[in-house]
């Protein structure tokens, strides 16, 4: 068959061929019947000439088809075409765009937090398949890729067998091998580096030999080098069946996993994927770390690449019942906690989130969508929902009603009588009570201003009062609702944003999200018998986790909640530096999957400092603006973020917990060397210098609330600049060097403060959010709103145009920051495409 690009295979149409294997060619393709890119293996003629053969890729393709994991390259169908020869067939496959790891090898070892976050994806994809009694036998760095957004998948079954007689479950190697129609009988197929012994014999192979080739993988990711290294193939194949790789760079437990993977005889190979991946667990550390004090035990409850969240607790404190992926939609599901398996409660298309328990442990509430197919997102993110009904699921019977039209956020009072939850049933949204069948509504939340709204409320254990969610444009608070009275108090004070609150169960706490060490941390205020903060706020958790959505175990010593992965890479955006319109179309900078955000550019332009986990810790790293040369400035725990450049290039100041609270520090360009500048047990984060270098203003509650502070370079002659409140992580000099421009939101407005003190002065109106980047000429705002549009504020005052955002409505957009030539501007691109929920005991 005579194929060239343009050549078209029934609906698809060929583009350029993009690799060659031993069972044929692999072109890009477009298929043009769903309009969508492909990978199409066109298998050889000679291959495909008996009819058992063909059979048999039949029928494994059909196995791989079902196994449908997130961490496995989909097959899309099998296809035959007739030429003028005869016939071809072809599978037809998903194309994966980003970087291979043979590619990110060739720099180097990779850091050993993002090496165990690969390879404990490869392990998820691997333990999928050989449940489902598929062997890959060909895993290599060239067959795993990471994607843009930071997914990872295995590549090319195309040598991938059935096992004998199997139907899932479990991994044995036990069985007779049978021949495999995408290989030879007997035949000695892989790559020869990553081969196990067993397979460089021609002898029958299985899971296990899945586990050396996975061995020599994550081996050659921790040290940048092959676990057996030879001239010749001849060499490498001796050296796989003689030799005993040296493990002493690699650090524990991951050199256990790897001498355990390169055991060379198969039946004392006894390790299979899901073992190697609770091995591993440990040494990718916490996602997020504990804040100082006794130390909790963090455990992982559930796995995989989708998006579990929403967790709540069975009155025992035995079982959480949350929000799971399936497919494109959540549905409620149930896992007694420990036990690595969960059963779904409802049934149906439509997307579910938001379960609640009954006391008794009956029922479980919840919000369904009212459009199956399509997933609940809030307009803002952590905001309102809309187009929902509170529906109840009867445990005994399974059987679900709708209970409440148009209502979210449903919680249980503690006698099981009421039930809370938030509607918009009369204006804005408020919290309402109704009864235990959803009737009789009562609004419980007044607010004088429309632009308030009320979300989540949670009952104390007393049921005496409420604690709920309040936002204002872009602002979240924390609110006690006495429901006898009806009037609300702050429970925790200061400008932040934080979110998602819920009562601990002896009701000396209130646990909430927050953004007041910049990661989103669980936090607690301490609360009196009447309802009243009772002391300052202390940090649980810290790190660069998005640690949300918590419950309280009923005996108080634990919490479950989830960490949110959003994958963040920095991008690119052509502009017209006199508008701020795109003059081109977005690129990708960075790719890691490891969160880089918060880009600055140096005053050259030449350099990006960033944010980033690639070390397995957030830290400062730096790339040329093209992308290359990365390295990471700052190491080690604490949480370092929000880089700002000196003018003279010469250092980066951040802010990080390094010392407990956050405070600013400054990292040495060329030696890394670090100093904290930061004296008071404040939170001081968001540093900008001077266009003169001889200042740093920066944001400081020092006086109890977050305000505007400047402070010399050394960090010497510290004083506070504004009295009015600052939000957001958006700070910065004039051009002239004489102005402080922050966001203030108690005028709900953009304000700049005299460097030498005196009252601020507004500035022109702005779009909308608090992560806003000043034009090189001091005459426009970017701004971005619902994290979704980058919007462009000229400061004169004319009106606010929207410029730019994705057409992907799942793609988020944060942190844009304008090049020192007005060409350019850098933001975060993410999506909120996994998490996991993970269990914290001996918290109260």
């Amino acid at each position: 068959m005579s194929l060239k690009a343009g050549s078209s295979l029934a609906h698809y149409r060929l583009i350029e061929p993009i690799g060659e294997g031993g069972m044929g060619t692999v072109w890009r393709a477009r298929d043009t019947r769903l309009d969508r890119d492909v990978a199409i293996k066109i298998v050889r003629p000679d291959r495909t000439g008996d009819a058992g053969f063909r059979a048999r890729l039949e029928r494994e393709a059909k196995a791989l088809a079902a196994l449908s994991h997130p961490n496995v390259a989909a097959i899309h169908g099998l296809e035959s075409f007739r030429d003028g020869r005869g016939r071809a067939h072809a599978l037809i496959l998903e194309l994966v765009p980003g970087e291979s790891l043979a590619e990110r090898v060739t720099r180097g070892p990779l850091p050993p937090g993002e090496a165990l976050e690969i390879a404990a994806r490869i392990l998820d994809g691997l333990s999928a398949a050989h449940d489902a009694g598929i062997v890959h036998r060909d895993l290599k760095p060239e067959n795993v890729r990471v994607t843009p957004d930071g997914r990872v998948k295995i590549l090319d079954f195309g040598i991938a067998r059935e096992l004998p007689g199997r139907t899932g479950g479990g991994s044995s190697d036990e069985g007779a091998t049978v021949t495999s129609a995408l290989t030879a009988a007997g035949a000695v197929l892989g790559t020869p580096r990553y081969m196990s012994p067993e397979q460089t014999r021609g002898a029958p192979v299985g899971t296990r030999s899945d586990l050396w080739s996975f061995g020599c993988l994550l081996f050659e990711m921790m040290t940048g080098k092959p676990a057996f290294p030879a001239p010749t193939v001849a060499d490498t194949i001796a050296a796989i069946l003689s030799r005993e790789p040296d493990l002493a760079a690699i650090e524990e437990p991951a050199r256990e996993v790897v001498r355990r993977c390169l055991v060379k005889d198969p039946a004392s190979r006894d390790i299979d994927a899901r073992q190697a991946r609770g091995l591993l667990t440990p040494a990718r550390g916490e996602p997020s770390g504990i804040a100082a004090g006794p130390r909790p035990r963090l455990t992982q409850e559930t796995w995989g690449d989708g998006i579990d969240g929403f967790p709540a607790w069975s009155p025992d404190g035995r079982e959480l019942v949350y929000a799971a992926e399936s497919g494109r939609v959540r549905r409620i599901v149930r896992t007694r906690v420990g036990s690595g398996s969960a059963v779904p409660i409802t049934e149906g298309d439509a997307d579910e989130i938001m379960p609640a328990w009954s006391p008794d442990g009956s029922t479980v509430l919840f919000v369904r969508a009212r459009e199956t197919g399509r997933r609940l997102e809030p307009r803002d993110v952590f905001g309102i929902y809309e187009a929902a009904d509170v529906w109840a699921a009867d445990l005994a019977t399974g059987r679900s009603i709708r209970l409440v039209e148009q209502a979210f956020n449903p919680s249980f009072s503690p006698d099981g009588r009421s039930i809370a939850l938030d509607a918009s049933w009369a204006g804005p949204r408020r919290i309402w009570l109704v009864d235990a069948r959803g009737r009789n509504p009562v609004q419980a939340s007044t607010d004088v201003s429309e632009a308030v709204s009320h979300h989540r409320p949670r009952f104390s254990p007393d049921g005496n009062r409420l604690v709920f969610q309040s936002l204002e444009r872009t602002r979240f608070n924390v609110e006690i609702l006495d429901l006898a009275t009806r009037r609300s108090q702050p429970a925790a004070e200061g400008l932040w944003s934080d979110l998602q609150p819920v009562w601990s169960p002896s009701g000396r706490f209130v646990y909430f999200s927050s953004y007041r060490s910049g990661g989103l941390n669980i936090w607690r205020v301490p609360v009196s018998a009447g309802g009243a903060p009772a002391g300052a706020p202390e940090q649980i958790t810290n790190g660069a986790g998005q640690d949300v959505e918590i419950a309280c175990a009923p005996d108080g010593r634990r919490l479950a909640f989830a960490i949110l992965r959003q994958n963040a890479s920095l991008w690119v955006l052509p502009v017209v530096p006199e508008t701020g319109r795109p003059a081109g179309a977005p690129r990708p900078l960075t790719s890691s999957g490891r969160d880089d955000s918060r880009g600055a550019w140096s005053p050259d332009g030449n350099t990006i400092a960033f944010n980033s986990m690639r070390g397995g810790d957030m830290n400062v790293w730096l790339c040329r603006a093209d992308g290359g040369e990365i390295r990471a400035l700052t190491e080690g725990p604490g949480g370092d973020y929000q880089p700002a450049w000196s003018p003279d290039a010469a250092l980066v100041a951040f802010f990080s917990s390094r010392r407990g609270s956050p405070g600013i520090w400054t990292a040495e360009v060329a030696t890394g060397r670090l100093a904290c500048l930061s004296e008071e047990r404040a939170i001081e984060i968001n540093p900008c210098y001077s266009p003169d270098g001889s200042h740093i203003a920066y944001q400081s509650d020092r006086d109890g609330r977050l305000e505007v502070w400047v402070m010399r370079a050394d960090g010497g002659g510290a004083r506070q600049l504004t009295r009015c409140g600052v939000m957001g992580h958006f700070l910065r000099f004039a051009p002239d060097g004489r102005h402080v421009i922050f966001r203030c939101p108690s005028a709900g407005a953009t304000l700049r403060v005299p460097l030498e003190g005196g009252e601020p002065e507004p500035m022109g109106k702005i779009a909308g959010g608090s992560h806003m980047s000043l034009s090189p000429d001091a005459r426009r705002i970017m701004d971005v709103v619902a994290h979704k549009v980058l919007w462009v504020s000229p400061v004169d005052g004319d009106a606010a145009e929207p410029v730019f955002e994705f057409e992907d409505p799942e793609v988020r957009i944060d942190y844009p920051t304008w090049s020192p030539d007005g060409r350019s501007v850098l933001f975060d691109r993410f999506l909120p495409r996994g998490g996991e929920l993970w269990i914290l005991e001996g918290v109260e």
